[in-house]
């Protein structure tokens, strides 16, 4: 149980920190702005339009499209709740079994995270004709061996003192997994949630841009056929709002589901 002095100075480092970080975004999102505004000084409003451009094309697109932005984000649910379940049972069956899953898991895994996602883009798009599937299939090969090896490795990580300590209980398999191997694995699944949502809402995009005629890529598509330079730009703000709403969440579970690790803080 944490005293009153611990409960103090940890409020006290996430205040700190919280204001260090607002002000840090503030001083990024003040420097995009002058260089956009360079940029648009620079070349013909057409190929770089200015600040108040990208914000009217903004409110337009949320005005006119925002069921475009809901499919993306369902989407974007569905993919990372199926890869997020298959990628932790699949890492946590390697961890368990390490002389029979592993062996035959990892090479396969390696294969799959070698392949680019655009071989996935257009072979999705060739063998499946239902643009849901197709999205879906794109965004889930790419998420599970994510998930999996990053499982995988945080079960290596286990303290072999504390594997040792439990082994002097002669516990079962079940009892070791239920014991050891799930909670570890969730801590791990939980931290790598953050680069994998974001790297999953950027192929879904570029999934939708090739083989979809709803969400926030087909939308880009359209601007880029339209050449609509001030959309394009829209559409990308969106998305990094977005993107940043989907870390403030995981962060937000990790600080409840993960309170109990202590932070360490160099000085």
């Amino acid at each position: 149980m944490e005293n009153g002095a611990e409960k103090a100075e940890k409020s006290e480092h996430r205040w700190r920190s919280g204001k260090e970080t607002i002000l840090g975004y503030g001083i990024t999102l003040a420097l995009f702005v002058a260089l956009i505004e360079l940029g648009h000084a620079s070349l013909p409003p057409y190929l770089f339009p200015s600040t108040l451009s990208i914000i009217s094309a903004t409110l337009t697109a949320l005005q006119n499209n925002f069921g475009d932005l809901l499919i993306t984000l369902a989407r974007l649910v569905m993919a990372l709740l199926t890869s997020t379940l298959v990628g932790w049972l699949i890492g946590l069956l390697m961890g368990a079994f390490r002389r029979t899953v592993s062996p035959i898991a990892i090479p396969v895994l390696s294969i799959l995270q070698a392949i680019p996602a655009l071989s996935w883009v257009l072979v999705a798009s060739l063998w499946m004709a239902n643009p849901e599937i197709r999205v879906w299939f794109i965004c889930f090969t790419i998420g599970v061996p994510l998930y999996a090896i990053s499982v995988y490795e945080g079960i290596r990580d286990l303290d072999g003192d504390l594997i040792e300590a439990v082994d002097q209980f002669r516990p079962s398999k079940w009892q070791v997994i239920q014991t050891l191997l799930i909670p570890q694995s969730l801590v791990h699944l939980l931290i790598s949630m953050r680069n994998v949502s974001s790297l999953v809402l950027r192929i879904l995009v570029f999934a939708e841009l090739i083989g979809a005629s709803t969400g926030v890529g087909a939308r880009m598509g359209d601007a880029q056929t339209n050449f609509d330079m001030g959309m394009i730009f829209a559409w990308t703000a969106i998305m990094v709002v977005l993107n940043f709403l989907i870390l403030w969440g995981i962060e937000l579970a990790e600080r409840k589901l993960l309170s109990w690790r202590r932070e360490v803080a160099v000085r």
